[in-house]
């Protein structure tokens, strides 16, 4: 369940990252028009390691495989990347992390 933080921002119970066990607390689209909560196989982009997740449909967090990431578009891959940059670049503080 989530709750609209702005036009593009939901408030999520907490969901952890597979890989690295950062705890996201919001989900903001990035991609698309209107304000809808993260559905079922929408992508996210780990704040703690950058890892490329899916929300299943109890909006938990799982890992892309590379068949599913293989069938993304060129502009959503550039995306991606674009987010992975940024997180390598601005890491989070330890105490930032929900472990």
């Amino acid at each position: 369940m989530s709750k609209s933080f702005d036009e593009r921002t939901h408030v999520m119970e907490r969901a952890l990252c597979p890989i690295c066990g950062y705890a996201p607390d919001r989900a903001t689209r990035a991609m698309g028009k209107g304000n809808r909560p993260p559905q079922k196989d929408d992508i996210s982009v780990c704040f703690g390691c950058g890892a490329v997740l899916q929300f299943n449909a109890d909006l938990t967090l799982r890992s892309m495989n590379f068949m599913e990431f293989s069938k993304l578009t060129p502009y959503q891959r550039r995306l991606i990347g674009e987010a992975q940059r940024w997180i390598k670049e601005h890491p989070i503080t330890r105490r930032e992390t929900k472990h």
